[in-house]
């Protein structure tokens, strides 16, 4: 290639010299056209030459021992076993620890990996790709861009993952048999997404949200906890979507102590002690288009909640109590649902003031839908 294009210069220079000006011009641009590939393939060269150059180095993988300090990118080369304190401690800002695949275990004290614990650590870590097992708690960190994925957390005596940490991004692990605490536990920031986790066989919750804002609790599969399988305390503002909640041995999706503001949307919830509840305040919060099947209390359950709360198009079956029961709840919306084949009533309401409109019931153990003698009016 650099030898016909060498050939075409000389050429064009040796025409040069005997054409005319305009004949010059067409020999120029016939160069310039030759040359052309070769510049631009010059200039991405470059290009990838310069993104190379300004890319963080990979982490290569690289022996840890119980207890280090990583200050680094890392990706382990190995186990880390019976560790009788930490397993590894968080020391610089914006670091990727990669466990390659590989298992940090614990003698049943200290953390598995810790980062921090009361805002005190360090920001935008990332916690990857291997199992964190037999600590106190698996993954704890205080500071804000935590971001845990791909982990198998388990076996961990008082919790699986525990953050303090805004801005915190939690996906696709296996959180399983924490023993004491809860699965995966966010409390007192705000924006984080838990997006995609399996969450299992704690004697806590599954996922607990605390006294924060503004987060995301999306795609997880969440089943056979000792208490909720997902439990809001305080909270204000949060989604909680098309997750899959069942068997668990409290309410499948619990709003506690004020929570506000909040979505439910379109989860499947199966074969809880309670299917959705709402209580202890908390009000403006929005349950709609949610599946809920075969709950050992009822289905949806609102009960001395704030005002303004709504619960639209839920399907409710198979509840041993009523399917919808809303209780000093209010200024209640129950709008579109469908309640059928539950043991007691299709809708129970206790309170005159709250709306009732386009519900369907049918094939319930006592009345369709139970209001009090002067309740609204106003519903189908």
């Amino acid at each position: 290639m650099r030898s016909s294009l060498a050939a075409s210069a000389i050429r064009t220079y040796d025409g040069l010299a005997r054409t005319s000006p305009r004949d010059s011009q067409q020999l120029v641009d016939s160069l310039l056209r030759q040359l052309a590939p070769a510049v631009k393939a010059g200039i991405a060269a470059a290009i990838v030459l310069a993104a190379l150059a300004l890319a963080p180095a990979p982490a290569f993988a690289r022996h840890l021992d119980c207890g280090d300090r990583v200050t680094s990118d890392v990706r382990l080369d190995s186990d880390l076993l019976n560790c009788p304190g930490n397993g590894l401690t968080v020391g610089a800002d914006g670091i990727t620890i990669d466990l390659g695949g590989h298992v940090v275990d614990g003698s049943g004290r200290g953390f598995g990996i810790l980062n921090g614990q009361w805002g005190d650590g360090h920001r935008d870590v990332a916690i990857r790709n291997g199992t964190v097992r037999g600590f106190r708690v698996g993954v704890r960190s205080g500071a804000r861009g935590t971001r845990v994925s791909g982990l198998t957390v388990t076996r961990n005596a008082a919790g699986g993952i525990a953050l303090r940490s805004r801005d915190c991004r939690v996906d696709r692990n296996v959180v399983t048999n924490n023993a004491y605490g809860h699965g995966i536990f966010v409390g007192g920031v705000s924006n984080c997404r838990i997006v995609g986790n399996r969450v299992a066989g704690q004697l806590g919750a599954g996922i607990e949200v605390s006294r924060s804002r503004g987060h995301v609790i999306e795609r997880n599969r969440v089943w056979d906890n000792r208490q909720a399988g997902i439990l809001l305390a305080g909270t204000a503002g949060v989604r909680v979507a098309r997750n899959t909640v069942y068997e668990n041995a409290g309410p499948g999706l619990w709003l506690f102590d004020g929570t506000a503001g909040t979505v439910v949307l379109a989860n499947t919830v199966a074969a809880n002690e309670s299917g959705i509840v709402v209580t202890l305040g908390g009000g403006t919060n929005r349950i709609a288009n949610n599946s809920v099947s075969g709950s050992r209390k009822s289905g949806i359950r609102l009960v001395e909640t704030g005002a303004g709360n709504a619960v639209t198009g839920n399907v409710v079956v198979l509840s041993a109590m009523d399917g919808i029961a809303v209780r000093e709840s209010p200024g209640a919306l129950v709008e579109r649902n469908a309640a059928h084949d539950n043991g007691d009533d299709g809708i129970d309401v206790e309170d005159g003031d709250v709306g009732l409109f386009a519900n369907v019931t049918a094939g319930n153990g006592d009345l369709g839908i139970e209001t009090p003698a002067d309740g609204h009016p106003n519903y189908s």
